[in-house]
């Protein structure tokens, strides 16, 4: 009898706490995203408020590609794209930019899969002012890593990205290839 009782506590211990966890994160990620939206929002406005998109000369990228360089808040959007005319590449800034050819899917979808590095972004548009040629898109790619995970996980969870059947990150470092999808008691 009593380990009848030690088991249905148990079990209802479990479900209480999936349940606030659920919960949590039903509150908790909507306020992330806001977050990286406004990461995002502030970027754009830090580049249009150095005017440098505007400059129509060849020393435009460069200078840009430096401005971009000297921003130690960058690290918040690792890769960045300007883009004309819904499919013409301008300018791009990091390594997995750098990789990404005019793809019309990536205009339109909010998250990038780079499979050659197993990384998987949230993508971010925005228009962006480009001077004498007029209006652009900017395009930040967020990284969601381990520690994007690590960040926004709740005490005594473990949070685990799974993408195409394989894990991209975790939010405790974990070797991805001995976690397996589901719920742990």
């Amino acid at each position: 009898m009593a380990a009848n009782n030690y088991y249905s506590q148990q079990k209802r211990e479990i479900l209480q706490k999936r349940e606030s966890v659920q919960q949590l994160y039903e509150k908790e990620l909507p306020r992330v995203e806001d977050r990286w939206l406004s990461d995002a929002e502030q970027m754009k406005e830090r580049l249009e408020f150095s005017r440098i998109l505007e400059e129509g000369d060849e020393a435009r990228w460069p200078k840009f590609n430096a401005f971009l360089n000297a921003q130690s808040e960058f690290a918040h959007f690792s890769n960045l794209l300007i883009v004309r005319n819904e499919d013409r590449i301008l300018f791009r800034y990091g390594p997995e930019a750098h990789k990404i050819q005019s793809n019309p899917a990536l205009l339109t979808s909010a998250w990038h899969y780079a499979e050659e590095a197993r990384e998987l972004y949230r993508v971010y548009r925005m228009p962006i002012w480009l001077g004498a040629e007029g209006q652009g898109t900017l395009l930040l790619l967020k990284t969601v890593n381990n520690s994007l995970l690590r960040d926004i996980a709740a005490p005594e969870t473990q949070l685990h990205l799974f993408f195409h059947d394989q894990v991209l990150a975790t939010s405790n470092g974990d070797n991805p290839e001995q976690i397996r999808p589901g719920i742990k008691d």
